[in-house]
C-alpha cells in the first residue's frame, strides 16, 4: 500500500516536471520554428534529445545505462526500432541513441497543447487508420533518410499492453528499411516497464533503465519478399536481450 502511494505521489511530481518543462522550452520550439521553419529540425532535434529529455529524467532519479554505441558509425544514417513498453521510452529512445534522428509520430500528439506542438516541428506524423497517410509517412521518412537523418520507430505501434514481452510487428519499419537500403539498427529497451507500467496507471517510481543496441543489420540486397524474415529476426534479437538483460 505504501509502495502504491509512493507510486501516484511520484507520478504526480512527474507530471509536474514535465508542465514546467514544456512551459520554458515550448516558447523556444515555437519561436526557433516560426523563424528558420525545416532548417529548425536539426537544431531542436539536439534540444530534445540532449537537454529537455534529461532535465526532465533527472529530477525524477530515471537513469539510463546504455549498451553498444559503439554499433553506430559516423556519418551513417539507419532505420532505428526500438520495444515499446512504458511511457518513459520516448525519453529513453532519445537518451540512448547517439545520433538524430525524426521519428514516427501518431497525429494523436497533436491533442496535447504545447508537447503537440513541439513534436510537430521535428517528427514525421501518420494517422494509422489512413492508408494515404501511411503511404506518405514513407515518403517523408525515405526523405528524411536522404537528407542525413537517421528514422526512429516502434515496430509495435503503441505501447505493449499485453501479456507477452512484445506484441505483433508493423511492417513500415522493415518496408522502410528494405526499399532505402539503410541498415537496421535494433535497440531493446529493459527495466522501463518496472517504472511506468500501462497496467499501473498514473504510477511511476525512480530507477535504472537499460538499452541495448546491436550490430546493424545490413538492407543491401534484401528484397521485399524477405521483409517477415527481418521482422521474425528483429523480435527474435529483442526478445533474446529481454529474457537475459545481464547478458551483454
Amino acid at each position: 500500500m505504501i509502495t502504491k502511494i509512493f507510486r501516484h505521489l511520484w507520478f504526480g511530481y512527474a507530471a509536474l516536471i514535465f508542465m514546467i518543462n514544456m512551459l520554458i522550452f515550448s516558447p523556444i520550439y515555437l519561436l526557433i520554428g516560426y523563424l528558420f521553419k525545416e532548417r529548425a529540425s536539426r537544431f531542436l532535434i539536439v534540444l530534445s534529445h540532449y537537454v529537455v529529455s534529461r532535465t526532465i529524467r533527472w529530477p525524477l532519479l530515471i537513469f539510463i545505462k546504455t549498451y553498444g554505441k559503439k554499433h553506430f558509425q559516423k556519418g551513417q544514417t539507419y532505420v532505428i526500432v526500438n520495444n515499446h513498453q512504458s511511457g518513459l521510452d520516448f525519453m529513453v529512445s532519445a537518451t540512448a541513441c547517439p545520433i538524430l534522428y525524426k521519428y514516427l509520430a501518431k497525429k494523436e500528439v497533436l491533442q496535447f497543447p504545447l508537447f503537440g506542438v513541439a513534436v510537430r516541428l521535428f517528427s514525421i506524423l501518420v494517422d494509422r487508420k489512413d492508408a494515404k497517410s501511411r503511404a506518405q509517412s514513407i515518403k517523408r521518412m525515405e526523405a528524411a533518410l536522404k537528407t542525413g537523418f537517421s528514422v526512429f520507430l516502434y515496430p509495435e505501434g503503441t505501447r505493449n499492453r499485453t501479456s507477452e514481452p512484445l506484441k505483433t510487428f508493423y511492417n513500415g519499419a522493415f518496408k522502410l528499411a528494405i526499399q532505402s537500403q539503410a541498415p537496421l539498427m535494433v535497440g531493446t529497451i529493459v527495466g522501463a516497464v518496472k517504472l511506468m507500467s500501462p497496467h499501473r496507471p498514473f504510477q511511476l517510481s525512480p530507477g535504472i533503465i537499460k538499452v541495448f543496441w546491436e550490430e546493424a543489420v545490413s538492407t543491401e540486397n534484401i528484397i521485399t519478399s524477405d521483409l517477415e524474415k527481418l521482422k521474425t529476426q528483429t523480435k527474435e534479437t529483442m526478445l533474446n536481450r529481454l529474457n537475459n538483460p545481464l547478458n551483454h
